[in-house]
């Protein structure tokens, strides 16, 4: 028995509306356009033969669909934090469409779909990985996907399996007609802007040129939802869809969201030409890989005009990389990464995890010192966080390290671990420490005098978080600095203030 009786509410009906729905992200997180949702809704209407209404909760409410009358809902549940809204959303959703079939999909959803199941029965099927292939099957009558879950399968001890694209060549190049790409143009700072592209009329879309990563890192759970083989986008349909998007929507900003960009270094090199060929800036938000670093990957990236590269550091020890998070790097490939990117004028970013489980103060102080010896630009840093279907959150559940069971507090600015070595206020407070010193007291720019550098840094931070007192001192301080007739002016209210007491 697979999942047949309990999908055929629907099934043999003509399809007519799907609606796809996006939850409320984390606080901390900026709100992206849907990229999942997209390709899905992209894979399964390349023939137009649906309706298909996508709302994005970070930018509306349900009330907006009160006239499209959906056979289908698809609820997204990427992050632990969309739990608490989940439940709300779907017990809307059947009072207002009784008569649809309500499906769910996603990371947290793929990790936790007992639990879902659980706690809201109202969800009629639960999607395991990815879910164009078993989507398209269901809308089409085939409802024998060992990917769809569902109250009856887990009753009866069906295990899922995945049902993978092998070619991502197979979707068609996403149709972002589906939502407005005004609301998700705020991605990329200005700042970062250095060749003739930085214009404020910017234009940002988003491309996976690959899914799947083969690395067992302990914070991941993308080997969970997209499997430990990693598949292609060919290079070919990089360019055309990079064409297209420029023909049809004039991007100029390509935010590269691979979790492994840096995989196969040949088509890298290819993929890095297409910038200048086509005059679009490439972002990568989601990180550059250490080990995939070197002096060509930097002269392309350079040539690409590739302004900023953030590394996937996560730690600066290698007990800590190797033995505790499982990276496949060490602090000797940072430092040749770091001065391979710096000699071709390349700012650098890191990204940096602290509070694992076993990790030391020690660990912790290794990290800050080296981060100021490196003299990034800019380091991003984030508390470990038990993703479901991590290996961090399957060891902090199996030895009582969560401080909590609301998945609410589960965020990169918080520490809900208590283990070995993590005091969860002590980390808060060593997180905020090495922020405020390597980012705004320590500055390696301010440090060296390059002083437009970091106030652009400081201005573009204090856009997006104005209560933030640190960074209106260091720009208050980096003008006085700049300027050389504030700065003497300043030197001699100083003094003058300094004779007035004595």
């Amino acid at each position: 028995m697979r999942v047949e009786k309990q999908l055929k509410i629907v099934i043999g009906d003509k399809m007519k509306k799907i609606l796809f729905i996006i939850p409320l992200y984390p606080k901390n997180i900026i709100s992206t356009a849907p990229y999942g949702t997209l390709s899905l809704a992209s894979y399964i209407n390349k023939d137009n033969r649906y309706e298909i209404k996508i709302i994005d909760l970070n930018r509306a409410s349900l009330n907006v669909a009160d006239d499209f009358k959906p056979d289908y809902v698809g609820i997204s549940a990427l992050f632990d934090s969309n739990v608490s809204h989940l439940k709300r959303i779907v017990l809307k959703v059947k009072e207002l469409y009784p008569n649809c079939m309500l499906l769910v999909g996603g990371s947290f959803a793929t990790n936790m779909y007992s639990l879902l199941l659980k706690e809201i029965p109202e969800i009629d099927a639960i999607c395991y990985g990815e879910g164009e292939i078993p989507l398209k099957e269901l809308l089409e009558g085939d409802i024998s996907s060992h990917a769809w879950i569902t109250k009856e399968s887990l009753k009866n001890n069906i295990i899922p399996k995945y049902d993978f694209i092998k070619d991502l060549d197979e979707i068609p190049i996403i149709d972002f007609s589906y939502i407005d790409l005004k609301d998700y143009n705020n991605r990329s700072p200005t700042f970062t802007d250095t060749s003739n592209r930085g214009k404020k009329n910017k234009i940002e879309m988003s491309i996976h040129t690959s899914r799947g990563c083969p690395f067992n890192c302990i914070f991941c759970s993308v080997g969970n939802t997209h499997g430990k083989m990693v598949r292609y986008m060919s290079v070919d349909r990089v360019k055309e869809t990079i064409k297209h998007y420029i023909d049809n929507y004039n991007m100029n900003t390509l935010f590269i969201e691979d979790d492994n960009f840096l995989m196969k270094k040949d088509r890298v090199l290819e993929i890095l030409k297409m910038a200048k060929e086509f005059n679009v800036r490439f972002v990568f938000p989601n990180g550059l890989a250490v080990w995939g670093i070197d002096d060509d990957v930097s002269k392309a990236l350079h040539e690409a005009d590739v302004d900023i590269a953030p590394l996937a550091i996560e730690s600066c020890s290698d007990y800590v990389l190797q033995k505790i998070i499982g990276k496949p790097h060490s602090k000797k490939q940072i430092y040749k990464a770091v001065k391979s990117l710096k000699k071709f004028g390349i700012r650098v970013h890191a990204f940096v995890i602290i509070g694992f489980p076993n990790e030391l103060a020690e660990h912790r102080k290794e990290t800050y010192d080296m981060l100021l010896e490196l003299e990034v630009d800019w380091v991003h840093m984030f508390i470990a966080t038990p993703i479901t279907g991590s290996r961090l959150y399957k060891i902090c559940v199996e030895k009582g390290y969560l401080t909590t069971e609301d998945h609410d507090q589960y965020n990169t600015n918080n520490c809900i671990i208590k283990a070995p070595g993590v005091d969860p206020d002590k980390i808060k407070e060593e997180s905020f420490y090495m922020d405020m010193v390597i980012n705004y007291i320590l500055n390696f720019n301010y440090k060296k005098g390059n002083y437009d550098t970091c106030l652009a840094y400081f201005q573009n931070i204090a856009k997006r978080y104005p209560d933030n007192p640190v960074v209106h001192y260091m720009i208050y301080k980096t003008i006085i600095e700049k300027d050389e007739y504030w700065n003497k002016m300043f030197k001699k209210f100083k003094d003058d203030d300094y004779e007035s007491k004595n």
